[in-house]
């Protein structure tokens, strides 16, 4: 039994480096084809498997992440920043779209919107005074910071599931996401989408959410019915039952 998250590295070829394209065109249809049974974690990534592996259908088991609603919650310590801030929870690989949402919020400087953006990742030094790189963090610190926000922004390129989206919605905060690839599937109605390549609509959406708090509200009601579709448990029940009909 494999699973497989995504297929990132064959549906964006060229934004990795020649092993990693090599690795990937090798290994994963090599996976698909040993595998007795595969596992993934979305809809949109069984579609991707099948698209670029040529791979059995009836291989293929979906079943999505989980989120821990004990630690990712409204209530809890929160992390003390001098004014508002957007979150952004990801690294700098091209896809999760860093370049996208900083092009947004040079827009909205340049029309004397500033907003600040505090970046879980990876960690870097920047000459904007509203962009803040904090590194990587604990799961405690990490809960500690969505609770602090104003809202979650992850306009990813291409994703197989995006747990950040259920971290965030768990955690009382709005998300501002891309209307591409799984993102709608995890989301449902609880999101305000935007288009990934388009940073003059990120600005939009940011200047939009965050200018209203009806729309903000609404979010945080509808992203906390979508955030109980998920659960770990769940996910282990099935994996479970997968692994005993093997």
């Amino acid at each position: 039994m494999t699973t497989i998250h995504d297929v990132c590295h064959l549906a964006l070829a060229d934004k990795w480096n020649y092993l990693q394209r090599l690795y990937a065109r090798v290994m994963i249809p090599w996976a698909m084809k040993l595998s007795h049974q595969v596992i993934t974690v979305s809809e949109f990534s069984k579609k991707e498997i099948l698209k670029y592996t040529q791979g059995d259908l009836k291989k293929i088991t979906v079943i999505p992440c989980g989120v821990d609603i004990g630690l990712f919650s409204p209530q809890g310590e929160k992390i003390y920043f001098p004014s508002p801030f957007l979150l952004f929870v990801a690294g700098r690989k091209w896809h999760k779209n860093l370049h996208g949402v900083l092009r947004a919020l040079d827009i909205l400087a340049c029309q004397g919107k500033v907003w600040d953006l505090v970046i879980i990742g990876d960690k870097e030094v920047s000459d904007k005074k509203y962009l803040h790189f904090v590194g990587k963090v604990s799961e405690e610190e990490l809960a500690c910071y969505y609770r602090s926000a104003s809202a979650l922004i992850f306009p990813s390129i291409y994703e197989g599931f995006g747990l950040p989206l259920l971290e965030a919605m768990s955690s009382g905060i709005p998300v501002i996401t891309s209307k591409e690839a799984s993102m709608p599937e995890v989301c449902g109605e609880a999101a305000l989408y935007v288009d990934p390549l388009d940073p003059y609509d990120i600005a939009r959406g940011i200047q939009k959410l965050l200018q209203n708090s009806e729309v903000a509200s609404n979010l945080v009601w509808l992203g906390k019915k979508q955030v109980s579709h998920f659960s770990w448990e769940e996910a282990a029940n099935l994996h479970y039952e997968v692994m005993s009909k093997l």
